[in-house]
């Protein structure tokens, strides 16, 4: 590893020796466009090896195979400037410079929503979409076959992210954090605990807890909601963030534009550069799925085992409080009984051992008349199954017993 730096104060190296032995390894087979390597600014992992990865000029690739190949999949895509890719179901929505593109076929062909309008954010709430750019958010209830717009503000704003929780939708801009509790009827700004003028640049959920990472990489912290924040010392004045991870027991991620990739292991106190493999630091954005992180620049896109971070399960990071299967094993019926998803669209599937689906437990909107699912099985063989339930760009996978 490279020597120890300042940022803000002195970068301890103290993880682990299986985090300092790893490295990046590049995974760019494929990502060519027009003689050169795409320049990518964003990672979506949409579900187990499926990855999109959208780009400034060459649209949007695909990997089925955790990135070691990509194909670019720019059926239909007419704007090939790229600045959201979002998951909500079977639905891949993208955010262009020419306004918002749907696929209902992992990308295969798209078909344009919204036109005329930049989208540069993509939230969704219910069966509502939310697109947003500079001080506009356009909302559609009906899948994106009609659009209402939204000023946030009468003054210069950028709207900079977008993002949902359990009662509230959140818009970071470059003059505070808006929000609104009635799914985008009328916004309003938070001052509690956080300047209501500071500049946002990203926000991000971890369980229960919602995170903003603004100017001057100060993170504020709210654990109720939205409603209050919290400023958190981070030790990082001298670092540009542009993403941040939260996982279990106090563990951050970030990327930034000058110092690659840093990692914290103790709330933000210290830092330590985990970048061997890279060949420049000027990080945009990272997607993470249950085995790798991916990291995106100028030169394409990386990728490191999470496991070699100390990162056993991102499945934490949710917001799922429970997912109860009961009995299990069973020989008749099965009770699912979640918790902490109301309002979000979502999917359950149930599997065979060999990854074969069998039937569709629930599809729709989940409201507190649906927070348990009653699954017949009945005409099963005795085995192991399992059940995955996707909700927006969550997924969940649990074991289940069958006995005769």
């Amino acid at each position: 590893m490279k020597n120890s730096f300042v940022i803000g104060i002195t970068i301890f190296f103290m993880l682990n020796i299986s985090i300092l032995s790893a490295q990046w390894e590049r995974a760019n087979t494929g990502l060519i466009y027009n003689g050169n390597y795409v320049r990518f600014i964003l990672v979506y992992c949409m579900d187990g090896n499926n990855i999109f990865a959208g780009s400034s000029d060459g649209g949007i690739y695909y990997s089925s195979d955790n990135g070691s190949n990509w194909i670019a999949k720019n059926n239909g895509l007419n704007d090939t400037t790229i600045s959201a890719i979002v998951v909500n179901g079977n639905r891949l929505y993208a955010g262009t410079e020419g306004g918002m593109y749907l696929s209902e076929n992992k990308g295969d062909s798209w078909e344009k929503i919204l036109s005329n309008f930049t989208i540069s954010t993509i939230a969704f709430k219910g069966s509502k979409i939310f697109g947003g750019y500079f001080r506009w958010i356009k909302i559609s209830s009906d899948k994106g076959e009609n659009w209402n717009t939204i000023s946030l503000s009468s003054k210069l704003i950028n709207i900079r992210v977008l993002l949902t929780s359990k009662n509230n939708i959140f818009a970071g801009t470059s003059r505070g954090i808006y929000f609104s509790s009635d799914d985008g009827g009328s916004w309003s700004t938070i001052s509690i605990g956080i300047p209501d003028t500071i500049s946002v640049k990203f926000m991000t959920k971890y369980k229960d807890n919602i995170y903003a990472v603004c100017a001057k990489n100060e993170f504020y912290l709210s654990t109720d909601d939205g409603v209050s924040w919290n400023h958190l010392n981070n030790n990082l004045e001298d670092a540009a963030v542009n993403y941040l991870a939260v996982f279990e027991n106090n563990y951050y991620l970030v990327a930034t534009q000058n110092y690659g990739i840093l990692i914290s292991t103790d709330n933000g106190s210290n830092w330590t550069p985990f970048n061997d493999g890279l060949n420049n630091l000027e990080i945009y954005t990272l997607g993470i799925n249950d085995e790798y992180v991916f990291a995106s620049n100028n030169y394409g896109v990386y990728r490191a085992k999470l496991e070699d971070l100390g990162i056993s399960s991102v499945n934490e990071n949710s917001y799922i409080n429970n997912l109860n299967i009961s009995p299990n094993p069973a020989s008749e019926v099965i009770n699912i009984r979640i918790e902490g998803l109301e309002g979000q669209n979502c999917k359950l599937t149930i599997y065979d051992e060999l990854g074969n689906p069998l039937s569709g437990a629930f599809d729709g909107v989940m409201t507190s008349d649906s927070k348990t699912i009653n699954c017949d099985c009945r005409n099963l063989v005795s085995g192991v199954y399992f059940m995955r339930l996707i909700c927006g760009n969550q997924i969940f996978t649990r074991t289940f017993g069958v006995i005769r």
